[in-house]
C-alpha cells in the first residue's frame, strides 16, 4: 500500500495560489491599512503550511524542485520594474 496522500499536490497548489494572492494584496497600496495587515496575517498563516510540504516536494523531486525554483525566480525576474522607468534623467524632461 502508498501511504502518498494523492491530493497533496492539489492542496499545496491551491495553497500556494492563494499564498500568492495574500501576498500581492499585503503590497497593494490602493488597499487600506488593515487589509494590508490582515493579508499579511493570512500570507503568514498560509505560509506556514505550504512550506513545509514545499520541502517534501524538494527532497522527493529534487529535478522537478530545481526547475520550479527556477521558473519562479524567472516570473520574479520578469515582474521587476526596469530602472529606466523608475527614475526620470534630467535630459528626459520637456521644460
Amino acid at each position: 500500500m502508498s501511504t502518498i496522500d494523492a491530493g497533496e499536490p492539489a492542496r499545496l497548489a491551491s495553497a500556494s495560489g492563494a499564498l500568492a494572492g495574500k501576498l500581492a494584496g499585503s503590497a497593494d497600496p490602493s488597499k487600506s491599512m488593515f487589509g494590508r495587515i490582515v493579508d499579511t496575517a493570512a500570507a503568514v498563516k498560509l505560509a506556514a503550511r505550504v512550506l513545509p510540504a514545499s520541502w517534501r516536494f524538494v527532497k522527493r523531486y529534487p529535478l522537478s524542485a530545481s526547475l520550479v525554483i527556477a521558473g519562479l525566480a524567472l516570473v520574479a525576474y520578469s515582474w521587476r520594474v526596469p530602472e529606466r522607468f523608475t527614475s526620470q534623467s534630467p535630459k528626459s524632461r520637456t521644460h
